[in-house]
């Protein structure tokens, strides 16, 4: 290993775990950052060397770390734990509070500090996930897990709200099978205001339901949201949003009258979702109606909505307990191609789809 000594750039360094090195030998690598090495030879580097160390690779094949191994070693920020050790000590990684990248088996996790860990890789040899493994974790944004964990991904990650990425690994495919990991909420029914803090950190937050109850939302409530798409609300509860985020919005039954305006900087907004018999856009029109082409309503909404809108309209979709499509209910809707109709609606009219000149499939639903 003497050929080494004058390479004082080096800045990764493997030895195997059961090698026999001088006391001096790892000290004449100033620029250490990764290593991979047994751990009990943390105790011949100097105190500079270990502050310096980003990340430490324990091999395969130790199967005890001691207290203490990881003393002055407080800025690794990986660690990875082969699935032979079957002993940690309480106070190992004591010292190591800023590591957020973690390998190793679930056993292992209760060792590190679960609010600062923001990767995490389960080895295949996991026997057990606890159903409240993943709770603290609020940081987590990247996890690799074996497959057979898959159907827990509900209970697992309930609480992790920065979660984006999810990778379940399997012997046969090698590239495993990758999922975008996204959470809904809904807002219990009597809730009255909404504050900032509830929402703090959720980015993972796809979609929204706010009872018609809620009245207060505090200022950029939604700030943190970044994948908050989808919202079932009172439009006048609209602008506290992130409207250029948003691409579909649901229309609570109650609603009755909506300003049209009300949708003004949705500039991103795909689909509306009325779920009102006689629910009413009027007003202006908006402007920023330039990316919808879906809408989901009962007739009597298709046949009220002014023309501009109709014209934007590709695909329409009624509602499951519909009976009676009224005549012209589709007239003008010159850009329609598509349309669902439910097998409960028992009357068609004549002319329901006159001037719909680009109406190419009705799909009668079972």
């Amino acid at each position: 290993m003497s050929d080494y000594c004058n390479y004082d750039n080096i800045e990764y360094i493997d030895i195997p775990y059961d090698a026999e090195v001088d006391d001096c030998f790892l000290n004449k690598f100033q620029f250490l950052k990764f290593v991979k090495c047994n751990p009990n030879l943390l105790q011949k580097l100097n105190k500079d060397i270990k502050k310096n160390l980003k990340a430490f690779f324990i091999p395969y094949g130790i199967k005890i770390i001691k207290n203490d191994m990881f003393k002055e070693c407080e800025d690794i920020q990986t660690i990875v734990i082969p699935s032979s050790v079957n002993v940690i000590e309480e106070k190992s990684f004591f010292y190591c509070n800023n590591i957020t990248v973690v390998k190793c088996v679930s056993e292992n996790l209760c060792h590190f500090n679960k609010n600062n860990l923001e990767t995490i890789f389960l080895f295949e040899e996991t026997k057990i996930i606890k159903d409240d493994e993943f709770q603290n974790c609020e940081n987590l944004r990247n996890i690799i897990l074996p497959e057979r964990f898959m159907k827990k991904q509900k209970i697992l990650f309930q609480n992790c709200k920065k979660l984006l990425k999810i990778k379940y690994t399997n012997k046969i495919n090698d590239n495993g099978i990758n999922v975008e990991y996204r959470i809904p909420c809904e807002i219990p029914e009597g809730t009255l205001e909404i504050g900032k803090k509830n929402f703090e950190n959720w980015e993972n937050l796809n979609s929204i339901s706010i009872p018609l109850s809620v009245n207060i939302i505090e200022d950029n409530t939604f700030s943190d949201c970044l994948y908050l798409k989808s919202a079932k609300l009172n439009p006048e509860l609209i602008k506290y949003l992130c409207k250029e985020r948003i691409e579909k919005i649901t229309i609570p039954k109650e609603i009755e009258i909506i300003d049209e305006t009300l949708f003004e900087g949705c500039i991103n907004l795909k689909e509306i979702e009325f779920l009102g018999r006689n629910t009413l856009l009027q007003g202006k029109y908006c402007e920023d109606f330039n990316k919808i082409w879906i809408i989901k309503a009962y007739p009597i909404v298709f046949f009220t909505l002014n023309e501009q809108l109709k014209e934007k309209i590709k695909i329409a979709i009624i509602p499951d307990d519909c009976e009676f499509i009224d005549e012209e209910t589709f007239k003008n809707y010159k850009n329609l191609f598509y349309i669902d109709i439910p097998n409960s609606v028992k009357t068609i009219k004549n002319y329901a789809f006159e001037g719909c000149k680009n109406l190419e499939e009705i799909t009668i639903l079972k």
